[in-house]
């Protein structure tokens, strides 16, 4: 069962109907879910989009206004991974590798993390950041494998969710 405690806002075919495809959207958009969902005494705002680099002057400030305001917002960051086995089966590849996974078992020793989109500065500067891609997704789909956290440049960098569940916590006391 659900936690009631929990309410995720979706991008689905209904909203697109609405305001159009992802992309196109003023970051407005977002600026005013925050500040609603901040009105209504959100915990913790998580925003599970694509917030690198800027998109629209108006749009951008709006939405680090509206996180500045709301002082909760959690933004993904997203790592790009490196394989130093690359003889093997692309196919086998593609997914995302960690450099700290959580299932000790598996040797990660030849995966590094070799670069992190973070959001757009101004942006960056008002939320905290989790990397949104710190899993590894098995052959038949199924996510078995997450880590808590990855290494970048000798800092460990916590995970979305981490980072949600860790702020979370912080707004109980």
């Amino acid at each position: 069962k659900a936690d009631s405690r929990i309410t995720i806002i979706s991008i689905d075919d209904d909203t697109i109907s609405e305001y159009g495809e992802y992309d196109d959207w003023s970051r407005q958009v977002l600026a005013d879910a925050v500040n609603a969902l901040n009105e209504n005494n959100a915990s913790i705002i998580g925003l599970d989009v694509d917030l690198s680099g800027v998109k629209d002057t108006e749009g951008d400030e709006a939405l680090v206004e509206a996180c500045k305001n709301a002082g909760n917002v959690v933004a993904i960051a997203t790592a790009d991974y490196d394989s130093a086995d690359k003889n093997s089966d692309s196919s086998q590849n593609n997914d995302l590798i960690l450099s700290k996974p959580a299932d000790a078992s598996i040797d990660w020793s030849d995966h590094k993390t070799m670069s992190i989109s973070f959001p757009y500065h101004k942006l960056e500067d008002v939320v905290t950041t989790g990397i949104s891609n710190a899993l590894q997704q098995s052959p038949d789909g199924i996510v078995r494998t997450a880590a808590l956290s990855i290494s970048y440049n000798d800092n460990d960098i916590s995970s979305f969710a981490s980072t949600i569940y860790m702020k979370y916590q912080d707004s109980l006391g």
